[in-house]
């Protein structure tokens, strides 16, 4: 779950900087429009914000394969 959440807010920083290109695209249909009220540069809000983060890491976790997990 460690190494989930941590690829979770690797997804969420990268998110934040508008950088979709380096991702698996299993993890691209988890992005969405919605950064849980916070603004899309917002990384603070972005990082605390539980709910966010745990809908990301459960989305990544079974859109993805290990390897993907890993490389997002």
């Amino acid at each position: 779950m460690y190494k989930l959440t941590l690829t979770s807010l690797a997804l969420v920083a990268t998110l934040a900087g508008a950088q979709l290109q380096g991702l698996p695209s299993c993890s691209k249909s988890c992005v969405g429009t919605s950064f849980g009220g916070c603004g899309t540069l917002d990384v603070k809000c972005i990082c605390s914000n539980k709910s966010l983060i745990d809908g990301l890491a459960c989305c990544v976790s079974t859109a993805c394969d290990t390897a993907d997990q890993q490389s997002a």
